[in-house]
């Protein structure tokens, strides 16, 4: 599954959403945006030098344990 976020000018991430909710998993969506949303913060993008907000995505994979 892959969650979109924005990441600001100073690492912290913002707007975090699932774009694909397995239909077999529907918790796993939830779960993913909570791990992004409470994970550290990321590195900022840097444009020209100068650090700039950015969209980012991430592909999270579950797995089943039995």
């Amino acid at each position: 599954m892959t969650v979109e976020f924005v990441v600001d000018e100073v690492g912290n991430i913002s707007d975090v959403q699932s774009i694909e909710k397995p239909k077999k998993c529907p918790h796993c969506s939830i779960e993913a945006e909570r791990v992004i949303r409470e994970g550290p913060k990321w590195e900022p993008a840097i444009l020209d030098g100068k650090r700039v907000k950015y969209q980012g995505k991430q592909v999270i994979t579950f797995e089943r344990m039995e």
